[in-house]
């Protein structure tokens, strides 16, 4: 029981550093942020030798910081399953789980674009899981109606166009705190979901040259 307790209260610990370090990171930078501050925002006593029963230095936090972004598989596969038998509610229901996602874990994808280049592996990492996901969603777009027949490097085309205007939203709306005026959310959302659900529900469109100049 006790080792259980122990190992318990070392998760726990090792789990406030990497939150504490994911905000001040995203806060502060890395540069600006020292293994002291990190401590104190985790409840622990500065400079007491707590953090370095955890992390060997402030980089390997910064990995595990990183890691905790890239990692989880909610992250790297937002559109995992949704055969919901209607491409436009599926669209909502991916929309909105790039949304929640992105709105969860702000200060993590801060941190990712703005110090993944300190920490060897992570930019590796990083577009391995951004491939998987266009993976997925390449995947569903090939079992809709207008993927019929398509080659792969259209497709690819395709997710960009879909699914680019709802990124750069987020980009905005969550990373960059930019109010855009006359932009309801839901409404933008849904509108969107509509457009695209009629272009890949309709079979003619698996012929690119029908699609607009």
């Amino acid at each position: 029981y006790d080792l259980i307790h122990v190992q318990e209260v070392m998760l726990t610990t090792r789990a406030r550093l990497i939150h504490a370090a994911t905000e001040l990171f995203s806060a502060r930078g890395y540069a600006g942020t020292s293994i002291g501050k990190i401590e104190e925002r985790a409840g622990l006593a500065p400079r007491a030798g707590g953090f370095y029963r955890h992390f060997s230095s402030k980089d390997e936090l910064l990995e595990a910081v990183l890691d905790a972004e890239i990692d989880t598989p909610e992250n790297t596969g937002a559109v995992a399953s949704f055969d919901l038998g209607d491409t436009r509610a599926e669209l909502i229901a991916i929309g909105r789980a790039y949304l929640a996602m992105n709105r969860k874990n702000r200060d993590l994808i801060r941190v990712l674009e703005r110090e993944a280049s300190r920490a060897p592996g992570i930019r590796t990492k990083s577009q391995a899981a951004n491939e998987e996901t266009a993976a997925v969603i390449s995947e569903w777009i090939a079992g809709k109606p207008v993927g019929r027949g398509l080659k792969a490097p259209t497709i690819a085309q395709l997710v960009l166009m879909i699914f680019g205007a709802w990124f750069f939203y987020i980009q905005k709306a969550v990373h960059q705190d930019i109010c855009l005026p006359d932009i309801e959310e839901e409404s933008l959302l849904k509108n969107w979901a509509t457009f695209w659900a009629r272009f890949l529900d309709d079979e003619r469109n698996a012929d690119p040259t029908n699609w607009p100049d």
